[in-house]
């Protein structure tokens, strides 16, 4: 369970949330809430992806508030660059437009709009 406010940017394809900080400072909370709630590779990849989609929203919208990319950032410090390619292989995303729609699949429904 999160200790921040957060707000839910999405689900991964095996049904976990993937949450959003809002603050730049409560990020960490969110990268803890990937590692206790175990997320699988996959998961990580899922989450992954569906930052990378918003922070490209966001920044096409230029949204300057939006962190959706620290996020993303993030995650990456916690799959290793081997486990990451696996699950792209798994997965079937291999260029960034894979990568982006993926995100797009996992978006909630409020953020689905590009």
């Amino acid at each position: 369970m999160l200790d921040i406010i957060y707000e839910r940017v999405g689900f991964t394809r095996s049904g976990k949330m993937i949450p959003y900080a809002v603050d730049r400072k409560d990020i960490a909370s969110v990268v803890k809430h990937l590692r206790d709630e175990i997320f699988s590779n996959d998961d990580l990849l899922d989450a992954f992806a569906l930052y990378e989609f918003l922070a490209l929203r966001a920044k096409r919208r230029v949204d300057t508030g939006a962190i959706f990319e620290d996020h993303s950032n993030e995650v990456l410090l916690v799959i290793s660059p081997e486990d990451l390619a696996e699950s792209k292989m798994r997965a079937s995303v291999y260029s960034a437009f894979q990568l982006r729609d993926l995100g797009k699949s996992l978006a909630a429904i409020e953020f689905i709009d590009f």
